[in-house]
């Protein structure tokens, strides 16, 4: 039968690991480190703590309580879609997404800081001092290289391990963890461009059944922010024509015009690219992976009498959409699929409230 309990643990997991950044963030807040080196030591434990070793330990206590020390951790890495090797097409496919992703985020981030602005928000940036490489190679570690890794182990690693075997649909599952991972910077200005940034690496995931392309693309998004500041305070080749040219875009209204252009063409080019990439693999990363129980094949009878195997059973019953079961069926999936959640609703919830108090912050200033 569905792993019920599986998904409300893995939901426990990360509201404790929301939790615990939320706390984090208010003790930084209230007393920063005095010094830039402090503030990068502060910045690697809580992406490697909070985000890499704190979900994969838990979830081999809570989660993976009944296998063996040595069979969680082949589990767990195919679980989290490590162990999933990627083709050249996957790579370049990824690659020319995260491209288009980069883009049209920008897009997102203008409109939605243009809409906080005209309702009165103040949005001040951090803005960092690249006076050397070190910098620029420390800036790369610390908001590319780290993110990119230890929020993809939580978001599309966890969370949708999470959800595995399960009948959700795949849709209600990257929009929710795009929605978990937008709230989970607790800012928001930057809750549009990473809700939509968080749908385009859910279906990366989802499609390719690896956690390696959207760690790509987080990598290559953050990357190309840091990148681009640096080369705007110190000047660069082809770099700084890019950055003219999104002044253009932004600056003028044709500019505009052709941004809005260009970010319609860039969705319905990694819609395309996503297609092809759903055609690369006959299975998703939700589809069922593990050997279903014997007296399936009993229960398999009274569903459809022409079943003949264990399979046929789980297709029609346990990953069937909700209009397919019989109403009885239906209400009790629906009461536990919302038992199930709670915690991650709680969690929506408490992003949702840490996000409305840093807009109130910035009318406030």
């Amino acid at each position: 039968m569905r792993d019920y309990s599986k998904t409300m643990r893995v939901g426990a997991i990360y509201l404790f690991i929301i939790f615990l950044t939320l706390i984090v963030r208010i003790g930084f807040a209230v007393a920063p480190p005095p010094d830039e080196a402090i503030d990068a030591v502060f910045t690697t434990v809580v992406q490697v703590l909070l985000f890499g070793i704190v979900p994969m330990t838990l979830y081999c206590v809570f989660v993976l309580k009944k296998d063996s020390p040595k069979n969680k951790i082949k589990i767990l890495f195919s679980d989290f879609g490590f162990k999933r090797r990627l083709s050249l097409k996957t790579v370049l496919i990824t690659i020319a997404v995260a491209t288009l992703m980069i883009f049209s985020s920008y897009f997102i981030s203008l409109m939605w800081n243009l809409i906080l602005a005209l309702l009165g928000y103040t949005h001040i940036p951090s803005e960092t001092v690249y006076d050397s490489v070190g910098v620029l190679i420390t800036e790369l570690i610390l908001t590319a290289v780290l993110p990119a890794f230890f929020e993809e182990v939580t978001h599309r690693g966890l969370l949708f391990a999470g959800y595995k075997d399960t009948n959700e649909s795949p849709v209600f599952i990257i929009l929710m963890t795009a929605l978990l991972f937008s709230l989970m910077h607790q800012n928001i200005a930057q809750t549009g461009y990473t809700f939509y940034a968080g749908i385009i690496m859910g279906y990366l995931c989802f499609y390719s059944r690896s956690i390696w392309p959207p760690i790509i693309a987080h990598f290559m998004n953050n990357a190309w922010s840091v990148i681009s500041d640096y080369v705007e305070q110190n000047g660069g080749y082809v770099l700084i024509y890019v950055n003219q040219f999104y002044d253009f875009l932004t600056g003028t209204v044709w500019g505009l015009l052709l941004f809005l252009t260009l970010f319609v063409v860039s969705v319905i080019l990694i819609v395309l690219l996503f297609k092809a990439l759903k055609n690369e693999y006959h299975k998703d990363f939700f589809a069922p992976s593990r050997e279903k129980p014997a007296e399936a094949a009993e229960a398999s009878k009274e569903l459809n009498p022409s079943a003949e195997s264990i399979d046929s059973y789980y297709e029609q019953k346990i990953t069937a959409p909700l209009d397919t079961l019989r109403h009885f069926e239906k209400d009790a999936i629906l009461r536990q699929r919302r038992k199930d959640n709670i915690y991650i609703y709680i969690t929506i919830a408490i992003g949702a409230v840490a996000t409305v108090f840093s807009m109130i912050w910035g009318f406030l200033r």
